[in-house]
Parts: C-alpha cells; structure tokens; sequence
C-alpha cells in the first residue's frame, strides 16, 4: 500500500469515527437531560454514554483502518486532535506517516463532529417535529448560560488541565498496552474518561476534545437562550487546558520512552 493510500484511508476513518463519536454524545446527553437524574447520578449515565460512544468510535476508525489494508502498527482510532497531538509528540514527530496523518485527520475530526451533532440533533428534531417543547429543549440542548470572566477562567482553563490529565493519561497508558491488544486500548481510554467524568464533571466544563467543543460551540448558536459570547470564550480557554494537558502528557510519554 502506498503512503499516500495510508493517509487518506486514515484521513476518512478519522472523519467517521468522530462522526460516530458525537452522534452517541449528543443522544446521550439529550438522553440525560430528559431523565431528571442529577449529581452523580447523571454523571453516571452521561460518563457511561459517552465511554461508550468514544470506545465504539475508536473500534470503528481502526476496523475502517483494518479492512483497508493499513499495518496495525499504524493504526489510529484518534477521534480527537488532543490525542493525535499527543501521539506526534509522543513519538517525538519522528514519523512522516503519523506527521501527515495528525495534520490531515484533525481537519477531519472537525468535520466528522460537527456533522455527527447535526445529524443526531436533527433526527431527535425530525422525531418531535409535532411536539414544540421538545423541539425547544433539542435546539438549546447544547446553550451556553452567561458567566462571569474570572469564574470560566478557574473552571475552563484549570477544570479541564485537571479532567484532561485523567483522560490523556489513560490514553498513554492504551498508547502502552496497544502494541499488545487494540482492544484493551480501547477500553483504558474509555474507561479514562468514564472516571473524569464522574470524579469532576459536576465541578467543571469539561472538553477532552477540541473537536467536540467545537461541534457544541456551533451547535449553541441555533438556541436563542445561549450566551455566543460566553460559548466562544469557553472554548477558548478549556481549548488551552487541554492542549496545555495535551502537550505535558505528551513530553512525559516521550521522555519515559527515551530514558
């Protein structure tokens, strides 16, 4: 198989798995919000909605990967620029494939998640078309409330350093045991998430993947009620805690590996 044959097979597992990826996250979070659960309860539901989803979505990028012929050795299964960021520092950028890769598979992880919010948002739309209250709730299912500026910076840029560090170190040690078993990977990354979303979802805005954030911030857009200003600010700053959790994960994997 050629190289570029390699990315571009990447590129488009990418794109779906993200696809797939918020398409289970915003059913979930719908879901959860129809409950009525609260406190650790939703967090329950939500974490497990959303490992879940995340699980199948990398399973499904590197089964895409698979059936095309690429090495396992140059799987992916990323779903999130943070970790694709994580992996070429990891790996030191030594690589020229996962170079290419990185850069072709994080413009196509922003369009694979807002695609996948959109469409699971619209079919919930289309299924309540005769029912105004809900098509309300699943317009504002994403809305951003106005906050203060010094309580989004403590909780934006800090909350999501601290809940990306829980997930990004379970994707380092997945980056360990996936040389031995794809699918134990899958489950620490999972499982990674899971427990930040239950340990500090309730104290924090949690992003753990820019792509995602940015799908949400688009899709906060469509709610009269949301706050844009408040939306993009967010963004912004948990975007920073995560690149910055991101990069500190990525050197300590690099420099553990070159001891």
């Amino acid at each position: 198989m050629s190289w570029n044959h390699d990315v571009t097979i990447t590129t488009i597992a990418e794109l779906i798995g993200t696809m797939l990826l918020l398409i289970g996250v915003t059913a979930t979070i719908y879901g959860t919000k129809k409950s009525g659960l609260e406190g650790i309860k939703i967090r329950l539901v939500q974490g497990a909605g959303i490992a879940l989803s995340l699980m199948l979505a990398v399973y499904a990028a590197q089964a895409i990967e698979q059936t095309s012929g690429i090495d396992e050795k140059k799987l992916t299964g990323w779903v999130n620029p943070a970790v694709a960021l994580f992996a070429g520092i990891g790996h030191g950028f030594n690589n020229e494939f996962e170079n290419a890769a990185i850069v072709a598979s994080i413009g196509a992880q922003f369009v694979g998640a807002t695609l996948g919010l959109f469409a699971m948002m619209g079919l919930l739309y289309i299924a309540q078309m005769n029912n105004p209250e809900e098509k309300e709730t699943i317009k504002s299912l994403f809305s951003v409330e106005k906050e203060n500026i010094s309580s989004i910076v403590k909780k934006d840029i800090f909350g999501e350093m601290a809940s990306s560090f829980i997930f990004l170190g379970g994707v380092a040690a997945a980056a360990v045991f996936g040389t031995a078993s794809v699918v134990l990977a899958g489950f620490i990354v999972g499982l990674s998430i899971f427990l930040a979303i239950i340990s500090l979802g309730g104290k924090f805005n949690q992003l753990f993947n820019p792509a995602a954030g940015f799908a949400t911030v688009i899709g906060s857009l469509v709610s009269n009620k949301s706050d844009k200003k408040t939306a993009f600010l967010r963004y912004g700053l948990t975007l920073i805690g995560n690149i910055s959790a991101a990069g500190i994960i990525g050197v300590s994997y690099y420099g553990l590996k070159n001891i």
